[in-house]
């Protein structure tokens, strides 16, 4: 989704900065993190690729020309930016076959870094996280284009705040598509008007669903209980998909487990079932349902099970550097969560 339509609202106030990533490819370098080591063989290539400025599914499709196979036989955990430097597996099934020519791989801003091989195909539930390289540069704040000490003590204080308490868990605007694009598919898709080939019709339903997330979160920042517990609420452990009510017992330790980040308060993943929630978060999660019932019924129809997912994301081995004319950010996030939704908590859309 373009600037213009991702206004979800933040959870920090506005620091008056602008700033811009991915001024170069460098600038934004994303290194995937999966949850085992290829064993060295078995019937699937694995392949360790870096990639600059292209597409995931495409570079997939290219994979498989090269070996020879059809496209469903080459698999990757997960997609990643396109405009960006990113190194990330893909596997490739090849039963009884020896490995393709590696001389004869030439995918445009595509190279192998390694290959080995696994007795299983690599699949998205395999990707643990992502590790986050970002350059923000082109700053300004009021006007000037060179930060003053006190820019930089306010940056730094920013960041740290985060580095404590966690990002908003906001799926990134690379999910609606160009200017909402996937949105407007989506609504094409629950209007039995889509003419919409099968991956843009998957990616419209991951849209629809993230946009209602997204929603339920806003509400949440609004009120202040994005990272709190609120009457109602289902609460999942850090650095998994668990969810529990919690029973009165639990409640007592509620505020010092959130503190910590050892849980969070989690949000609606629109489906069938039953949402889990009640009191307070039901209200909210039920108004969001109700405003957007085209989506809602739409997801319902195509049977996607109700989740849940943290409204809070934890950053893990962050370090940073505030310059007068740049900002660096190391960090790692678990799989499904967004960068952006982090570096706009710091700088202005």
């Amino acid at each position: 989704m373009g600037t213009s339509t991702f206004k979800y609202q933040k959870a920090l106030p506005s620091l008056n900065l602008k700033g811009e990533i991915k001024q170069t490819s460098e600038d934004f370098v994303v290194e995937e993190i999966i949850s085992f080591e290829p064993t060295g063989e078995g019937e699937h290539l694995f392949l360790w690729i870096q990639k600059r400025n292209q597409n995931t599914d495409w570079v997939a499709k290219q994979i498989a020309r090269w070996a020879g196979v059809n496209n469903r036989l080459v698999n990757f955990g997960g997609l990643k930016d396109r405009y960006a430097v990113t190194r990330q597996w893909f596997s490739v099934h090849l039963p009884g076959k020896a490995d393709p020519d590696f001389d004869l791989f030439d995918i445009e801003g595509t190279q192998v870094l390694k290959s080995t091989r696994h007795n299983k195909a690599l699949k998205s539930s395999a990707l643990r996280g992502n590790r986050f390289n970002i350059t923000i540069s082109q700053l300004s704040i009021e006007d000037r284009t060179t930060l003053n000490e006190q820019d930089i003590q306010n940056i730094e204080e920013r960041i740290q705040w985060i580095k404590i308490h966690g990002a908003p868990n906001y799926f990134g605007e690379q999910r609606f598509g160009i200017d909402g694009g996937n949105l407007e598919a989506a609504k094409r898709l629950f209007a039995n008007e889509s003419r919409d080939n099968p991956m843009t019709q998957r990616m419209a339903v991951s849209a629809a669903r993230s946009h209602i997330f997204n929603l339920v979160l806003e509400k949440r920042i609004q009120n202040q209980s994005w990272n709190q517990y609120l009457a109602g609420d289902v609460c999942m452990l850090n650095g998994s998909k668990s969810f529990f009510d919690p029973n009165e017992q639990d409640k007592a330790t509620l505020p010092a487990r959130m503190n910590e980040l050892d849980i969070h308060p989690t949000g609606i993943m629109m489906g069938k079932g039953a949402l889990h929630i009640h009191d307070e978060v039901e209200k909210i999660e039920q108004e969001v349902i109700e405003q957007q019932s085209v989506f809602a019924q739409g997801l319902i129809s195509k049977k996607l099970p109700m989740e849940r997912r943290a409204l809070r994301v934890r950053l893990h081995e962050f370090s940073f550097q505030v310059l007068p004319d740049q900002i660096h950010l190391s960090f790692m996030l678990p799989a499904g969560s967004f960068a952006t939704a982090v570096v706009r908590e710091i700088i202005d859309d």
